[in-house]
């Protein structure tokens, strides 16, 4: 017997783990070509994690943790299952057939196709999404040693060791029917939020639904790192960091700016939606996000040459092109929320 439900293995947002696994399931949704419209505009920068080697840029709206609409969420209890790996095994097997996914720590020691494995004890998040019991495997998908997001298997016996874990944190997440209405004034609002900086720790409750577990996530996190820059001021944020790193001679975290390119690669889509949905003829500002996502694709590029030489020059480079993209961006967004006045 096997059930593998479906799942996106390339999904649009996917630099973090806790990001790309909620977008694998909820593009699945039918409404979430509408979603994408009003959601994941906002982005932080979270100046307390420079020195941490924590999450610097991120974006502001639901994750697989919670409050992503297109998902319906469920804790479940993991320490009720240590006792026996049969009971580990049907538990995982009958919520697969009850369609949902789930979402758990696994001491990656034990999960083939990891940088941990057969090497050092390791919890971290993984996406349970099927099980084969005549192969006697779980299907699971995330970040390999190769650093690619894959699908990939682990057997019943290494899964069994592999769930025992001190983190307790196990969530049931399935697609939400309920159709999704995008709000095209919701939208509007939020650009204003983006292309004006404005603080959003205030008003985390526009973003997410904090009142019902985003208290360990959002919330939790602005509450402790109290230096955050939103929206258009992240460009500053991400100045101040490459001239932090060249000043230390510390290692380049190539993260904050592939985030900050699949923001504009999603916020193109986003246009392009809108540009049909609406009826409005944005099509000069879909192209000048073209350019912007070319320069968000170049900087990225001029990142991994830095990383293997660590010449100013190219620093100099990224710095000159983020200058330039925000000032692409504060002149696109303010036509867009001209248009929607």
């Amino acid at each position: 017997m096997k059930k593998i439900l479906p799942i996106n293995k390339n999904p649009i947002i996917k630099c973090y783990q806790y990001n790309a696994f909620a977008i694998s399931i909820a593009s699945l949704h039918e409404n979430f070509r509408e979603w994408i419209i009003d959601n994941y505009i906002q982005l932080s920068f979270d100046y307390c994690n420079i020195n941490r080697n924590g999450i610097l840029v991120d974006f502001l709206g639901g994750t697989i943790f919670d409050s992503l609409s297109l998902l319906k969420y469920e804790d479940g209890n993991k320490d009720r299952y240590y006792s026996s790996g049969d009971k580990i095994l049907s538990y995982i097997i009958n919520k697969i057939n009850e369609e949902k996914y789930i979402c758990t720590m696994l001491n990656e020691y034990y999960v083939p196709e990891r940088k941990n494995y057969k090497n050092e004890y390791f919890e971290h998040d993984i996406m349970i999404y099927g099980y084969n019991t005549e192969e006697k495997v779980i299907n699971i998908i995330g970040y390999n040693n190769d650093g690619k997001y894959v699908a990939s298997n682990i057997s019943f016996c290494e899964f069994v060791k592999a769930f025992e874990t001190n983190n307790l944190f196990l969530k049931l997440i399935e697609i939400n029917k309920n159709k999704y209405d995008y709000n095209i004034f919701k939208f509007k609002d939020f650009l204003v939020d983006y292309i004006k900086g404005t603080d959003c720790k205030n008003k985390l409750d526009k973003y997410v639904d904090v009142s019902k577990g985003e208290l360990s996530f959002f919330v939790g996190k602005y509450t402790n790192h109290t230096k955050v820059s939103f929206g258009i001021k992240i460009y500053d944020a991400l100045k101040y960091y490459l001239m932090f790193v060249t000043s230390n001679d510390t290692e380049m975290d190539y993260r904050p700016f592939y985030t900050l390119y699949e923001h504009k690669v999603l916020m193109l889509e986003r246009l392009n939606i809108v540009n049909v949905l609406e009826k409005k003829n944005i099509d000069k500002v879909i192209l000048e996000y073209q350019n912007i996502l070319e320069k968000s694709r170049i900087i990225l590029n001029l990142i991994i040459k830095y990383q293997f030489k660590h010449e100013k020059e190219y620093i100099d480079q990224i710095c000159k092109m983020l200058q330039e993209i925000k000032k692409q961006e504060i002149c696109s967004l303010t036509e867009i929320i001209t248009v929607f006045n």
